[in-house]
Order: C-alpha cells, then sequence, then structure tokens
C-alpha cells in the first residue's frame, strides 16, 4: 500500500510537468472508467434538482469562485485556470484561422508518441527502473489506450502553440532589453553620470539596480514585443535608442529606470507555410512565453473579450 501510495505521489508531479503546456493536468489523473449515465429529466445549464427546485451550472460556477476567494495559492484555482485556458484555446483557433494552420492527424500521432516516450524516461528516472511502465500505468487508474486518448485531446492545442506562437516570436520584430532600477531620481541621475565618464554598465547593475531578479544579469529584461505590458514609460525609452545606447532616467510605477537597447531583432518576413516544419521541431512554449503572445495579440485589437461568469461579474441567473 505505501508503495503504491508513493507512486501515485510521484505520478502527480510528473503529469504536471508534461501536461502544464497542454492547459490541463486533470483528467487522466486517477480516472475511473464511466459508469453508464442514468436517465434524467435535467436539461443544458441544469446540474441537480432536488424536489422541485434547480441548482444551475451558473450557481455552481459562483459558488466554486466563491471557494476559490479564500484559496490563497493561485495554483489552486481551478476553476480561474479553466476560464483562462477556454479563452486562449480560442483565441489560438482564432489565429490559426488568420493565418490557415491546420493540425493534420498524423502530427498529432506523432507528438502523442513524442509525450509517451517522455512519460517513460520520466518514470524510469524518477524510480531508477524499479517501477515497470505498465505497472505505473496500472498505479494511474490508467491503460495505455487511455492514456494516448487523453494525450491526444490534447496534443492539437500544444501542437497549435509550438506553431503559432514560435511564428509570432520570429515575424515580429522585438527587442533585447536592459535596464537599471532606482529607487530615486538622485540615484538614478548619479549612475547615469558614471556611466557617461565611462563605468562599466554590467557592474553598475548589479551594484546598483533594484530589480533583483535581472541586476545580476546585467540588467537583462526578457526580450520585448511591442504591447507585452512592459512599463509604457521604458518601452517609449527604448523605442527612441538605437543598438547599444542607454537612455538618461526615466520614471514609472516601479521607480527610475535607466534603459539599455542592446540588440533589434528584425522580423523574419518568410511565409508561415515555408518555415511549418520548422517550428513543429521547436521545444514545447511554456507559460511565460505564452503569456507575453496573448497579451501582445490582444493589444493590437484584432479580437475583443468580454467576460460575464457568474459570482465575478454578475449574479447567478440573471
Amino acid at each position: 500500500m505505501l508503495r503504491r501510495f508513493a507512486l501515485r505521489l510521484g505520478a502527480l508531479a510528473l503529469l504536471a510537468g508534461l501536461f502544464s503546456s497542454a492547459g490541463y493536468l486533470v483528467g487522466a489523473q486517477g480516472a475511473e472508467k464511466p459508469a453508464d449515465k442514468p436517465k434524467t429529466t435535467l436539461k443544458v445549464n441544469e446540474v441537480a434538482r432536488v424536489g422541485n427546485r434547480i441548482v444551475t451550472a451558473e450557481q455552481l460556477i459562483a459558488r466554486i469562485y466563491d471557494f476559490e476567494a479564500l484559496i490563497p495559492d493561485e495554483r489552486y484555482k481551478v476553476l480561474t485556470k479553466s476560464v483562462d485556458y477556454l479563452v486562449h484555446v480560442n483565441l489560438l483557433d482564432l489565429e490559426a484561422e488568420r493565418i490557415g494552420c491546420e493540425i493534420k492527424k498524423l502530427e498529432i500521432d506523432l507528438e502523442v508518441k513524442r509525450q509517451v516516450s517522455e512519460m517513460k524516461k520520466q518514470v524510469q528516472d524518477r524510480y531508477g527502473g524499479a517501477v515497470p511502465w505498465e505497472e505505473w500505468l496500472k498505479s494511474q487508474n490508467l491503460t495505455q489506450e487511455r492514456l494516448e486518448a487523453y494525450l491526444g485531446s490534447r496534443a492539437r492545442i500544444i501542437l497549435l502553440k509550438r506553431l503559432i506562437v514560435n511564428y509570432f516570436e520570429t515575424s515580429t520584430e522585438s527587442y533585447d532589453l536592459a535596464h537599471i532600477l532606482c529607487k530615486t531620481q538622485a540615484t538614478a541621475q548619479d549612475v547615469w553620470v558614471r556611466l557617461q565618464r565611462g563605468a562599466n554598465w554590467d557592474d553598475l547593475a548589479v551594484k546598483e539596480s533594484q530589480d533583483i531578479g535581472s541586476a545580476n544579469l546585467g540588467g537583462k529584461l526578457p526580450r520585448h514585443y511591442k504591447g507585452d505590458g512592459l512599463a509604457a514609460e521604458v518601452a517609449d525609452a527604448a523605442y527612441a535608442l538605437k543598438d547599444g545606447e542607454y537612455s538618461k532616467p526615466v520614471k514609472s510605477a516601479y521607480g527610475w529606470h535607466i534603459v539599455k537597447r542592446n540588440k533589434t531583432n528584425l522580423a523574419n518576413t518568410a511565409k508561415f507555410f515555408d518555415r511549418r516544419p520548422e517550428f513543429l521541431a521547436f521545444p514545447d512554449v511554456d507559460d511565460d512565453r505564452f503569456g507575453r503572445w496573448v497579451r501582445v495579440v490582444m493589444s493590437r485589437g484584432v479580437y475583443t473579450m468580454e467576460f460575464r461568469v457568474p459570482g465575478v461579474h454578475c449574479e447567478p441567473d440573471k
């Protein structure tokens, strides 16, 4: 029993790592064979009846949101993540239609094989070969067939992310930026004067920048695309520079920045279909890159979003 419990705990981490890019973790883990569906008089969006009273899907959603409001850890807010996931899937579909990106069945089959191979490797590495693949599947109430069906239902989204996000990143002009963030204007001005006198940028970033995430990297910021959410003051300062130049101190809500534009990455003008095989071979797109793609796409104003979540934006059933 203890061994089976350990297998299940290890499997949670294994599945989480594999399926994070697909958007959902639940579904395969611990799934039981569905029982025959009972006959019901309930209609669409009705989830339960007690006497002559109906519990609606909207009431259920509102109740779950009330419960999740008490959970401090965002990782466990399943409903919130589910809404985001469904919105993002539709955004991917819209962009796929726009550029003519279709996923072939053979590509899905190959992706499923890749994921199964990766899972087998992780099971091997985690348990050192002590747990055969078939035993691990059994410990998760899975068969090879059901696992492949689960993976196949999510493979299309993984492939769309890989194709569309990589096409976006290579076909859109971007900028490699760095900054030194100071608390006060006086400190920023002093840093700028030292730079003017020949001080080394990387050394000053380590010593003076208040951005602990980038200071030891010479102030390096994630690659910037217009509309990705970078503070407007920082972005505008960068656009006014040439490669290798740095700005005078500029103020944002975070403090005072000296912005350096290291490199401009020009857009690759090759057509999507010419580069499609190349994109398919790229690694999976992580959450940070995908989130940046969502922000940029929405900043362009091509699509609009509207939300009506019971318990958040409105009363249930009203």
